[in-house]
């Protein structure tokens, strides 16, 4: 069931419009739902920049990001061997921010296209200034496993 290669991680990530980022800060663990955006072999997210969880993974601290896509219950004639199907990934690593204007122009983009993929184009492109009110993290695809039961 697990596989270590990217283009299971890829599939996977494209196919899911949101995640789970963990951390630890002052020795208490947060897990937060974030949406996020795969470009080439990065995932990026994106938040107010006084949030918590983007505050926090600005500093570079370490971070997993787990995704996943649920697949139908399995039923069974015994009650300990009822389970679900599923594709699931987990990265490690730590995210960085994002200060190109460019860089962060094309994740909204490439956003709007992965969320709404019929109408993107219909949406206002941000302007400079809602570019630099918007903090964007990025996350290199390096450390990372995924799991499927079909």
């Amino acid at each position: 069931r697990a596989h270590y290669d990217k283009e299971t991680l890829y599939k996977i990530l494209d196919n899911s419009l949101f995640c789970t980022i963990s951390f630890c800060e002052k020795g208490t663990p947060f897990s937060i739902p974030m949406n996020f955006t795969r470009i080439d072999e990065y995932i990026y997210i994106h938040g107010s920049c006084e949030t918590r969880i983007i505050k926090i993974l600005s500093q570079g601290v370490e971070a997993s990001v787990s995704i996943t896509i649920p697949g139908n219950p399995v039923i069974s004639k015994k009650l300990c061997d009822y389970s679900m199907n599923y594709s699931s990934s987990i990265i490690f690593g730590k995210f960085e921010p994002v200060n190109d204007k460019n860089e962060k122009l094309n994740f909204f983009i490439q956003m709007a296209k992965k969320f709404n993929p019929n109408d993107w184009e219909n949406s206002e492109i941000p302007q400079e200034k809602d570019l630099e009110n918007v903090c964007v993290l990025k996350m290199k695809l390096k450390d990372f496993s995924s799991k499927i039961r079909i």
